[in-house]
């Protein structure tokens, strides 16, 4: 960290400690002793040997496409040093820490790509932290200086297409670089001067992100900008906290519940809203909203915990143990440095996370246990409150995942309306057709029954509809013989169409009062339709994800594929429609839904909506 005191007659070496940063030097040695014995052992011979194949085939060509695989074995690099002390992996990393420092397209280059340059800064302020001591003086004054350089200039320009709204996860990745740089950078040309330029920025680094954060997470933990993208921002913020409580250790001003109190509860909302269905990258699949980022970062969860309140451990280790898979080898530093293994791991399910409201964005999760891939959650979002940066036409949508697949999706990063579940103003919906941006949402009343069951109610659309009033209920009891009961029921005075988008690896079949939902492995969401004297027709129409947009859409990834589009399932309405889904396993039957005056019955038993 840069020096805040006069250090005249002291050498540099003996004066700047490290490792500092994502570990201190009794975390480095708990690596070195976990390693030893299983089942770090073994991952770590896994990750050896799949990061020398790695390094062996990279052509070292920095682009912004290779930038990341190129950051990604040096940090990896730095890792295996750390855990093995091996003095051939910290030589390695400087070669590609030197490459990188040097690279003018983007070490020091305020037009490049941000969120790339951002990357840079923050791997190469890890590798330098862990590999401080493997390396002579020389090459330490070198990387330090570029690091203390690179950080002043990523502090005054943030790149081509920067987003400077204080909101935007753009913020929290660049001050959560610039953050972590100036607490692991050593000034070596401030030795013996009280007024290091590197303190001023780490104070105004520190506090620019402490505003990111204030903004950004909802006082009860929910992103303002989406799950999805809380998962990326932290990946930088999250280092630069571990930082700071490694350089202040037991000063209270550094605990994330001082420092940063919305987002002590933030993975909470993360461990509500996530289920460990395989995704195109491993397990994690989360119900989200905003551009609908479906993936997840399983590490995230073992990254926080060092920097979360300690009441929170054995829910973060019980999410870590559910996420786990066989990239766990990728995850071996971070396993061996954090893994909590004197902490007993409780089910979320007791600390209530069955359920969890966001009321400042009018966000409402219900899940109806947390066990295995057949875990079911439903979102429902007012969108209630929007940000300077992702917009989503959301309002009054929902989500659902459960039972090993996902079933109702957004439209992905566009703004373009098709891709929606939602209700439409238009008997025909055009695949061109934008939301209104800004419109906002209420979350009116919601309730939770215990179970994970419950109700929201929200009103205001984005796509133009009136008086438009969405009540939406997740039912789990079982009682109705169905694994899940959504009732979804719409009032507008100009409502026509009513679209449910589905992935399109689901198969969709109309069937006499609706449609059903046939998932991969068999299981199904069958809807049951009442739509008063509207026409009964369902019809189909295949939608891009994302809709025109190119950058950064993959598409949905699924049981380790990508798939580019949606199937949206249309049903006619005259401004009031009632849509009842039921969820059943594969070879199971669906109970009869019928509609009594007021009264839903759902086989023998009746449904009650608020």
């Amino acid at each position: 960290m840069a020096l805040t005191c006069n250090l005249s007659g002291q050498t540099a070496d003996t004066i700047f400690k490290h490792p500092r940063g994502i570990i201190n030097q009794s975390g480095q040695q708990k690596i070195r002793e976990r390693v030893q014995r299983e089942p770090y052992k073994s991952l770590l011979a896994q990750f050896e040997r799949r990061t020398i194949e790695n390094v062996r085939n990279d052509k070292r060509i920095i682009t912004r496409p290779s930038a990341y695989v190129i950051l990604q074995n040096m940090l990896d690099l730095a890792f295996l040093y750390s855990m093995t002390g091996s003095q051939e992996y910290a030589d390695q990393a400087y070669g590609y820490i030197e490459l990188c420092t040097s690279d003018s397209s983007f070490w020091l280059n305020p037009l490049s790509f941000g969120l790339t340059r951002a990357r840079f800064l923050r791997n190469s302020a890890i590798v330098y932290d862990l590999c401080f001591n493997a390396w002579n003086t020389q090459q330490r004054k070198l990387i330090s200086k570029q690091l203390i350089d690179c950080a002043f200039s990523i502090n005054s320009a943030f790149g081509f297409d920067a987003n400077y709204a204080q909101e935007s996860n753009w913020m929290g990745v660049r001050y959560g670089a610039i953050f972590l740089a100036t607490l692991v950078a050593d000034d070596y040309a401030s030795i013996g001067n009280r007024r290091s330029p590197v303190n001023a920025l780490n104070w105004d680094s520190r506090e620019r992100l402490r505003d990111h954060i204030r903004v950004n997470i909802n006082p009860n933990g929910w992103s303002a900008e989406s799950l999805g993208y809380h998962f990326f921002a932290w990946s930088f913020i999250t280092p630069a906290i571990a930082a700071f409580q490694n350089s202040l250790p037991n000063n209270q001003a550094t605990k994330i519940e001082n420092f940063a109190p919305n987002a002590s509860n933030s993975i909470l909302a993360l461990t509500s809203s996530i289920v460990n269905i395989e995704g195109a990258n491993g397990k994690g699949m989360k119900a989200d909203l905003s551009d609908d980022n479906l993936g997840i970062t399983p590490d995230l969860f073992l990254q926080v915990v060092p920097i979360n309140p300690a009441s929170q451990l054995p829910v973060i280790k019980w999410e870590i143990d559910y996420l786990k898979d066989e990239n766990i080898v990728n995850s071996i530093f971070y396993y061996a440095a954090y893994y909590p293994e004197e902490v007993q791991a409780e089910n979320p399910a007791n600390r209530g996370l069955l359920n969890f409201i966001e009321p400042a964005q009018g966000a409402v999760v219900f899940r109806n246990r947390f066990h295995d891939q057949n875990d079911i959650v439903a979102t429902f979002t007012a969108t209630s409150k929007r940000v300077r940066a992702h917009q989503s036409g959301d309002n009054l949508t929902f989500r659902i995942i459960g039972l090993d697949n996902i079933w109702a999706v957004g439209a992905g990063r566009t703004g373009q309306y098709a891709g929606q579940t939602n209700l439409f103003p238009f008997d025909t919906i055009s695949k061109k057709g934008n939301y209104i941006s800004g419109s906002l949402g209420k979350l009116l009343e919601y309730k939770f029954y215990g179970n994970g069951s419950g109700y929201a109610q929200g009103s205001g659309s984005c796509m133009g509809v009136e008086d438009h009033i969405r009540y939406f209920q997740a039912d789990y009891s079982k009682k109705t013989g169905a694994e899940a009961v959504f009732v979804i029921e719409d009032k507008s005075k100009n409502g026509k169409t009513w679209r449910l988008n589905t992935p399109e690896f689901n198969k969709v079949e109309k069937t006499s009062d609706g449609f059903i939902i046939t998932a991969p492995n068999g299981a199904t969401l069958k809807a049951f339709v009442f739509n008063g004297k509207a026409d009964k027709t369902i019809s189909t129409t295949t939608i891009r994800y994302g809709g025109d947009t190119q950058e950064n859409v993959a598409g949905i990834g699924y049981k380790g594929k990508y798939y580019a589009n949606t199937t949206a399932i249309d049903c006619k309405c005259n401004g009031n429609i009632m849509v009842v889904l039921t969820l059943q396993p594969n070879g199971k039957e669906h109970p009869e839904v019928k509609l009594h005056g007021n009264k839903l019955m759902v086989g023998n038993t009746e449904v009650k909506r608020n």
